[in-house]
């Protein structure tokens, strides 16, 4: 089993079984995800799609590692030639201007966030960029162009959701 994270100090799996008997009890917020194969800490509901929850990577008792994800399974792959094909679609995009231009209007326009923990001595920072996002130029990937604080834009695939979807989530 690879490390679970890039943050990972062990490879070696759990073998106190504490997550397994904490998701065997129904009072106990530590779930087994049986589609990704995931041990999860449910939070109570809110406003957000679903049951918010965190994967948990390693056992709070013996530190061992958490099964490994099997979350990369419910996405489609991106064959190569899927990929090289958007990706001459895509290279005359400088900026979010160019793919307006390009291709069209997006399935998703608007902000998204991130946040960087402290780490190395530097402080925690929160960033927001612009996000565009469309859907139906492949079968397979949907394609997320984001802009930079100094305009620049980068591209990424997404394989295409192919799990079922649960109930309860869009």
């Amino acid at each position: 089993m690879p490390k679970p994270t890039y943050a990972s100090v062990t490879e070696q799996a759990c073998t106190c079984d504490y997550l397994q008997k904490a998701a065997d009890d129904p009072d106990n917020p530590i779930v087994f995800h049986e589609r990704t194969g995931e041990f999860q800490f449910t939070y109570q509901e809110s406003d957000h799609e679903g049951r918010p929850m965190l994967v948990i990577y390693h056992c709070p008792f013996c530190g061992g590692a958490a099964p490994e994800s099997k979350r990369a399974l419910l996405f489609a792959v991106i064959p190569t030639a899927e990929e090289e094909r958007l990706a001459e679609i895509l290279a005359p995009i400088r900026s979010i201007e160019d793919a307006l231009r390009l291709l069209g209007t997006p399935d998703f326009d608007g902000f998204v966030g991130s946040r960087q923990h402290e780490r190395d001595g530097k402080p925690p920072t929160r960033e927001r960029r612009r996000q565009i996002r469309y859907e139906k130029l492949s079968e397979v990937a949907d394609v997320w162009i984001d802009e930079s604080r100094d305009g620049r834009v980068f591209w990424q695939l997404q394989g295409k959701y192919v799990g079922k979807r649960e109930e309860g989530t869009g």
